[in-house]
């Protein structure tokens, strides 16, 4: 799946920080991973695990419910 960053961003003039926002990194390639993404990869991962007859974890069956 993909690593979880955070993105603190702070704008040191004295202005208000944006809130923190989360950012997810593909393990091999590093680049950005979009929401609708890891919930296809989330999507795909129980269909091959289904074949494989393994349980999936639930957090992974939580993010493929959601909608892209």
């Amino acid at each position: 799946m993909a690593d979880e960053q955070r993105d603190d961003a702070t704008t040191g003039g004295g202005e208000p920080a944006r809130p923190a926002q989360t950012v997810y990194r593909s393990r091999i390639t590093g680049q950005i991973v979009t929401q609708a993404e890891r919930i296809a990869a989330a999507r795909a991962r129980i269909v091959a695990d289904e074949i494989r007859g393994i349980e999936t974890e639930p957090w992974i069956v939580e993010l493929a419910k959601q909608r892209a």
